[in-house]
């Protein structure tokens, strides 16, 4: 906690393997509390990072982008240090405020949250979830633990509560709230055309590379997949090894 103070920076501390990682953060937590000890846990390989990728180790890495500061330390692996990552200061323009008394004319609320990364159901079940019934929009954060309801009256906003996903009965009602995108890559139409850009540069640079029918037909099956994904503003899981070259990130 001294080292903190004294630095007035953020440290962060790399080690060998998530395990080592999550025992340190303990330790830390255990010292220092957990406002000041940030975790970003990353899958040790790409194959894990496309194939199982955990929406618990996601949630933590967004709610490290979200809460560094210049008296935290931030614990992660040698897979979180050389994940390319947005600009601080345009992951950070994402996060959508909300008050009672707002107007979103203007605002096309829905379209806002899905490039967030939030997925439209008919009913929120889990983080990064959100559903649309009439003026009522339901939204589930990343950094909340409750879902929130947002009344509108006309376009006005009329009321903020949260609520239980058990019995949709209201747990208390707030003034104001922040959704943080539901992503670590959240995009915008700018992020959007260039990320299919270079995904159809990169796609025509391996097809000429390629003769064989089936493996051509697997890489179109692949580029629509992934084309689709990124039209829905998605950063597919599929694409992990490639973020760095779609995003353009450093």
């Amino acid at each position: 906690a001294n080292i903190l103070r004294q630095l007035k920076i953020p440290l962060l501390v790399i080690e060998d393997n998530l395990n080592h990682a999550q025992g340190l953060v303990e330790q830390l937590t255990a010292l220092l509390g957990e406002e000041k000890v940030n975790f970003f846990p990353v899958e040790e390989t790409l194959a894990a990072q496309a194939a199982v990728a955990s929406p618990e180790y996601q949630a933590e890495r967004i709610k490290t982008l979200a809460g560094i500061r210049q008296d935290t330390i931030t614990v992660t692996t040698i897979s979180g240090a050389t994940m390319p990552l947005l600009p601080p200061e345009m992951w950070q323009e994402n996060i959508l405020q909300l008050k009672i008394g707002d107007d979103l004319t203007g605002l096309d609320l829905t379209s806002k949250l899905v490039e967030l990364g939030y997925v439209r159901e008919q009913l929120v079940a889990k983080p990064g979830d959100f559903a649309i019934r009439g003026s009522i929009i339901d939204v589930f954060p990343l950094n909340d633990q409750n879902p929130v309801r947002i009344d509108l009256f006309d376009t006005q906003i009329d009321s903020l509560r949260k609520f239980s996903v058990t019995d949709q009965r209201s747990i208390e009602n707030i003034e104001s709230i922040k959704f943080y995108p539901a992503t670590e890559y959240p995009l915008n139409e700018t992020l959007q055309r260039a990320a299919l850009s270079q995904l159809n540069l990169l796609y025509q640079s391996a097809v000429k590379k390629i003769t064989e029918k089936k493996l051509v037909q697997q890489l179109q099956s692949t580029f629509n997949d992934l084309q689709l994904a990124l039209k829905n503003y998605q950063f597919p899981k599929a694409a992990a090894g490639y973020r760095r070259k779609l995003l353009n990130t450093t």
